[in-house]
């Protein structure tokens, strides 16, 4: 019989939950060069955490909608989800958590995307808004 002990199945999550991190990075570094430019790995994979840490927050346990949620902070701005159009959508209950997400990006969404990316604040990341 072929048995799998709980540490051989917690190092491939762990394996598994590293691949996924080093791919935003990538992503990162390869979509949003000026983004990222002047940003060491360490920071940028800190702040993928603390982004997939409060995307957490709203239920999501999608990769795709929580890379997503990363990514928009890396572009905009950390704190884009406090503007109160993304605000709503995240918080809307009629919605699963992952479409929250998504929706964000709707047309009909409306969101000020150019207004949130002006008034961003680097200096916000890795703060605790809970």
């Amino acid at each position: 019989m072929f048995r799998v002990s709980d540490g051989s199945i917690q190092g491939v999550r762990d394996s598994c939950r590293r691949r996924y991190i080093d791919g935003i990075l990538q992503f990162l570094r390869e979509q949003y060069p000026a983004v990222v430019a002047e940003l060491s790995d360490t920071v940028i994979l800190e702040r993928i955490e603390w982004g997939l840490r409060r995307v957490r927050r709203w239920g999501v346990n999608d990769g795709r909608a929580a890379a997503l949620f990363v990514v928009t902070q890396f572009a905009v701005g950390p704190t884009f989800h406090r503007y109160p159009a993304c605000a709503a959508l995240l918080s809307d209950l009629r919605l699963p958590p992952e479409a929250r997400v998504h929706a964000l990006f709707h047309a009909d969404a409306a969101i000020p995307w150019t207004d949130i990316a002006l008034g961003r604040d680097d200096g916000a990341w890795l703060e605790d808004d809970a």
